[in-house]
């Protein structure tokens, strides 16, 4: 049996990036889950208006609310027209949880 039967390996869906405390728009993301542990938890893109892309690009530690509401913090990669490749790292440790949009805000 493969021990990824019962796990989810793709999130997809609506998030909100956070930049610099604030909240900075809804972009469109699909992850795909890391299987190894580390800081990496997700590899993937996310999509939304270019002009914003670009500030997601240029910004220093982005971070993006997914549907569910964990945190990631985003690295971005590279990408254009709308599309930036991601990385999203761990935000909180394994014992740690951030479960709302306001943590977020406050740290």
């Amino acid at each position: 049996m493969d021990r990824h039967d019962n796990t989810i390996d793709e999130l997809s869906g609506e998030g909100t990036i956070i930049i610099g405390g604030e909240e900075a728009d809804a972009v469109y993301y699909w992850l795909t889950i890391v299987p190894v542990a580390g800081p990496v938890v997700a590899e993937g893109s996310i999509t939304g208006p270019e002009e914003f892309m670009r500030k997601v690009m240029n910004s220093s530690g982005p971070k993006l609310v997914l549907q569910d509401g964990p945190v990631v913090t985003l690295q971005c990669e590279g990408g254009a027209t709308g599309d930036r490749w991601v990385k999203a790292l761990a935000d909180y440790g394994p014992t740690e949880k951030c479960r709302a949009r306001r943590d977020a805000l406050e740290s």
